[in-house]
């Protein structure tokens, strides 16, 4: 039986640091069927360089609503679930 893909979304906004710290909470999942998603403002929100093995970044619109970019995570999300990675928590 293969396990299904789960989807980690991460929302963020000029914060590379916490993004960089999420990334690497992401690397210690022991699960292995797993995405990242990142949805951002810009590419100066992420971090130089992520030590994860799957990354999709979508750029947000300018006069999105944090639940307008959720809502574009989920629609991007590939997997069968969802778990929402926040990057200041």
């Amino acid at each position: 039986m293969n396990s299904p893909l789960v989807t980690c979304l991460c929302i963020t906004r000029s914060r590379p640091q916490f993004v960089a710290r999420v990334s690497r909470c992401f690397a210690l999942q022991e699960y292995s069927n797993i995405e990242f998603l990142i949805i951002a403002d810009s590419w100066s929100d992420l971090p130089g360089s992520l030590d994860i093995p799957v990354t999709v970044y979508a750029r947000a619109r300018a006069n999105w609503l944090m639940g307008d970019k959720r809502n574009v995570g989920c629609e991007l999300a590939r997997g069968e679930y969802i778990a929402l990675f926040d990057d200041d928590d």
